[in-house]
C-alpha cells in the first residue's frame, strides 16, 4: 500500500527499489515458488535493511502513520529481514497467499552470505 502524503518523499526511493524486484513468471509448482519467493526476499531485504527504509522512511511512518496496517508490515518486513532470506521470503509468501516453510529455503538458499552481484 502506498505511505501517507507525509512520508512519499521520504519511502518513495525504498518502494520504487522494491518494485524493481517484482519477477514477472507466475510460479506452478510449489517448488516454483520457494524459488520465486527466495529470489524476492534477496532482492528485498538489502532495500528493507538500508538506511533509507530503516531510518527516513519506518521513522516517517512510525510518527504520521504508526496505526496502519501498511505501517505495521513495513516493520514485520524489515525484522524478518534482519532474521535471514528464510524468514523474509515466508513472510512474502503470505502476502500472495503462499504457505511456505522455513525449512524449504534452507535447502535452496544454502548460501547464507549477502548475494553477490548478479
Amino acid at each position: 500500500s502506498a505511505p501517507p502524503t507525509s512520508c512519499q518523499v521520504a519511502c518513495n526511493p525504498v518502494l520504487d527499489s522494491i518494485a524493481k524486484c517484482k519477477d514477472t513468471t507466475v510460479p506452478q509448482s510449489k517448488q516454483d515458488w520457494v524459488n520465486t519467493l527466495g529470489k524476492l526476499a534477496q532482492c528485498v531485504c538489502p532495500v528493507m535493511l538500508g538506511s533509507q527504509a530503516q531510518t527516513t522512511c519506518a521513522s516517517c511512518l512510525s510518527l504520521s502513520d504508526s496505526a496502519s496496517p501498511g505501517t505495521a508490515a513495513f516493520q514485520e518486513m524489515i525484522r524478518e529481514c534482519q532474521a535471514g532470506i528464510p524468514r523474509a521470503a515466508v513472510l512474502l509468501g503470505k502476502d500472495f497467499g503462499q504457505t511456505v516453510e522455513v525449512s524449504a529455503f534452507q535447502t535452496a538458499t544454502s548460501t547464507t552470505g549477502s548475494p553477490g552481484a548478479n
